[in-house]
């Protein structure tokens, strides 16, 4: 059934994805990287070591798509696949100095960009963004997860959850 809000509300999510292109998997970011590049660079900064299945998880991306994502990193000498001490059938991601050093440049162009952020939403507004998307994501996590909504069978007309 159609009403008023789901229309207004469709329309804004295509908005916000459009505005979001920033974050796509192929667009250079900054220095070189693109925003999930910079993810894993992040992920792998935070935990000192990681495992490719650890980060298949924490990208929500098929593993062949991690394996994209991670060929450029380790091609600029950023990450380094080392075979596990503890078992060789794990493949751990370590960031090298020169990653180190790229990671802290993106981070500044990060700040930058979010401080530009900051700065064009008016400040009795900031907590209702940040609640309002909060909000946003977590009612999308209720309804499905990314290739479970609307999972193409005819007549499937909602989202269904998937339990673990």
């Amino acid at each position: 059934m159609e009403n008023k809000f789901n229309k207004e509300l469709f329309a804004i999510i295509r908005k916000l994805i459009t505005s979001l292109r920033i974050f796509q998997n192929e667009t250079i970011f900054c220095e070189d990287v693109t925003f999930s590049q910079f993810s894993i660079l992040n992920y792998v900064s935070k935990t000192g070591v990681l495992e490719m299945s650890q980060l298949h998880e924490l990208l929500s991306v098929e593993k062949s798509t991690t394996t994209r994502q991670v060929e450029p990193l380790i091609k600029k000498g950023y990450l380094e696949k080392i075979r596990s001490i503890h078992d060789s059938r794990i493949v751990e991601l370590h960031l090298t100095s020169k990653g180190k050093n790229i990671h802290g440049e993106v981070w500044k162009c990060i700040s930058d960009f979010m401080l530009n952020m900051d700065n064009s939403i008016p400040d009795d507004k900031k907590g209702d963004v940040l609640s309002a998307i909060e909000i946003f994501i977590n009612s999308i996590e209720k309804c499905c997860k990314p290739a479970v909504c609307c999972s193409g069978i005819k007549g499937n007309r909602s989202c269904k959850s998937e339990s673990k």
